[in-house]
């Protein structure tokens, strides 16, 4: 079991939303980090314990489903969440058959998101019972 609090970690392009997204975190409770960059989120090491990832789906460079595999590959075992203002179904099919745990379109509720975060926690098996 990990003692290891859970940890958001949001990586979107609009540094409004990512502004938005990290205090409405911290005012919740969460310990979070934010990333401009899906680049950045590579650059860091993998997180050891329990956590989510909340990934936009459009992003330049690397898009979240790209992102999402490279994770992966890097180690990264945390659930993911999308959210994004352009999802189609095929994308949403392709990005929940590839592990996330939820897709969530541009605008949702605060309710929403923490109800999604929370069910990555849940699943996220570094979490422990």
């Amino acid at each position: 079991m990990s003692l290891a609090r859970p940890k958001v970690f949001v990586v979107d392009d609009d540094p409004s939303v990512l502004r938005s997204l990290g205090r409405m975190f911290q005012v919740e409770g969460y310990t979070v980090e934010c990333f401009a960059h899906p680049r950045r989120l590579l650059e860091r090491e993998p997180w050891p314990g329990p956590g989510c990832v909340v990934l936009d789906l459009r992003m330049p460079e690397l898009n979240g489903l790209e992102l999402q595999r490279e994770l992966r590959r890097a180690g990264w075992t945390q659930p993911i969440v999308f959210i994004s203002a352009h999802g189609d179904l095929p994308t949403v099919e392709r990005a929940m058959k590839t592990g996330a745990v939820a897709f969530l379109p541009k605008p949702f509720s605060t309710e929403e998101l923490l109800a999604a975060v929370e069910r990555a926690f849940a699943g996220d098996s570094l979490a422990g019972p």
